[in-house]
């Protein structure tokens, strides 16, 4: 994207996709000194990954639901029928 930027003479860059931000589209192209609207690299993290975002709120006393991550079906499940 950055490529066609350049050689088709693009001025300013809207970025509305999830994925080229978590990517770190913006901060690219203002490493280039291109013109882009979207968060950088970092800052997309919040909303492109929900447990990065819950552990950045929890980190940083930010109120927020409560929430585990896991990386099996059937200790997600287990954690949920423990809950009222």
């Amino acid at each position: 994207m950055l490529g066609f930027a350049i050689e088709n003479n693009i001025d300013l860059t809207m970025v509305g996709p999830e994925s080229p931000l978590v990517d770190g589209i913006v901060d690219l192209f203002n490493e280039s000194g291109k013109v882009i609207i979207g968060p950088t690299k970092l800052a997309a993290q919040l909303e492109g990954s929900k447990d990065w975002a819950k552990s950045f709120m929890m980190k940083y006393h930010i109120p927020t639901a409560r929430y585990e991550t896991f990386s099996d079906y059937d200790s997600s499940m287990a954690y949920v029928n423990e809950r009222n």
